[in-house]
Parts: C-alpha cells; structure tokens; sequence
C-alpha cells in the first residue's frame, strides 16, 4: 500500500501483516490501514518490522518473490529500474525506466491517490508477477471536485508544430460608381434674391401728436383760427 504524499509504504510480511516504512507525520494513515485490515497493533509496532531494508537511497522489500523498491534519491532509480518489479518513485519516472512492470511516480499518486497494489502471480516458479492496482480515484469515481486536467502527450519529434491559422476579415464592398450625366449642377443664372429694407418703424418711433393724414401735416386745430 502506498499513501498518496509517498512517504508511507506498507506491505505484507510472511505472516500476513502489515509492515510499514518508519517514516514521520504517517501515524493517522497507518492506524487508518491497520484498523480497516483488523490488526490491533499500533503504528509504532507496524512500523518496527523487518520487511524492509533500506540504505541511504532507498528500501526494498520481498513480497511473494517480486522484489518491490522504493527510490528516495536520483542514485537509487537506475538500479531499481534494472532489478526491481515494483518501483516507487517520489519523482518523475525516468523515460528510460522500463524495465519494472509496475511503476508509480510522485505523478500518479498526485493523481489517483493512495494505491493498493496485489500480487495475484507468485514469482516462485520464474513467472512475471501479475500486478492488480486500485486507486482512490477509481474508488471514488469522478467528481466536479476532482476533475484532474487532461495529460499532455509528448509532441513527436516527426510531428511539425502547427501555427495558427490567421483570419483574414471580408474587405467592404467599393460603392457604385456615379455617372457625370446624374450629377446635378448648379444654375449659373440664379441670383440670391437680396430683400429691400422696409420701413417698419414701431409704434414707439411715431410722434403721438402726428395725425398720420394724407400730407402727412398735423391735424391739431389752429389756436388762432378758432377765435
């Protein structure tokens, strides 16, 4: 069993039971495992048995003769590549790392989540273990929250990069030419027509003693001929 950080690795011993990497801040998880798989032992004992051994790069482990690795540095990928039929990487997998049947990289974990891996072929008899993986992610099914993005292909060195197509836009239609003949010209003989000034004067312009009579004269009375 393999915890999703990576950190917490746990196989099962000749007997049958758990027996985990004593690594630090995996207590929670690995009481988790133990109490689902029935066993009344606690972290600390799970993690004091000796199914692993490990060096300075890495543990392996021997599980019904499939020899399952742990790679915790650069150093140890290469040998555990060549050798290993599980490898656990807490790094990218290596492209010329093909020789496990089985690899899970800090990728898949980030990915699927805790793993369960089973051995359903002993390797006793000289076969090729067969490897069955279960995956939180399978488990659980895809969700709006757990949607991962699509994996990027590798682009193939035959393949020539595509570059976009450029949109070219409809250029706008010319107007119709105008023929001279309908095109109107202007009257050479029209005249502006330039109003004469009338003589509009108001009311308050007007001498209120003048009788506007015929000679225009003032027809007020002479003092002088009514006497």
């Amino acid at each position: 069993m393999i915890a999703q950080n990576g950190t917490l690795v746990a196989v099962r011993d000749a007997s049958g039971k758990l027996s985990a990497l004593p690594v630090k801040g995996s207590k929670y998880d690995l009481e988790r495992w133990l109490e689902y798989d029935g066993d009344g032992r606690t972290a600390s004992e799970a993690q004091r048995s000796a199914a692993f051994t490990c060096d300075a790069v890495g543990c392996i482990a021997h599980v019904k003769g499939a020899i399952v690795a742990i790679a915790r540095h650069p150093a140890a990928v290469a040998d555990d590549c060549a050798n290993a039929d599980v490898l656990v990487l807490d790094m990218p997998r290596p492209k010329d790392c093909s020789t496990p049947g089985t690899v899970i990289d800090v990728f898949d974990r980030w990915r699927d989540g805790a793993h369960a891996l089973y051995l359903e072929q002993s390797v006793a008899d000289g076969g090729v273990p067969l490897v069955r993986l279960e995956t939180v992610a399978a488990h659980r099914g895809e969700r709006p929250w757990s949607v991962m993005p699509p994996q990027k292909l590798p682009r193939s060195v035959a393949e020539p990069a595509l570059l976009p197509k450029p949109r070219i836009l409809d250029a706008p239609e010319a107007p119709a030419p105008v023929e001279q003949s309908a095109v109107a010209k202007p009257d050479a003989t029209a005249a502006a027509v330039i109003e004469a000034p009338s003589d509009s004067r108001s009311a308050a312009d007007t001498n209120p003693g003048d009788d506007p009579g015929e000679d225009g004269q003032s027809g007020a009375v002479d003092q002088g001929d009514a006497q």
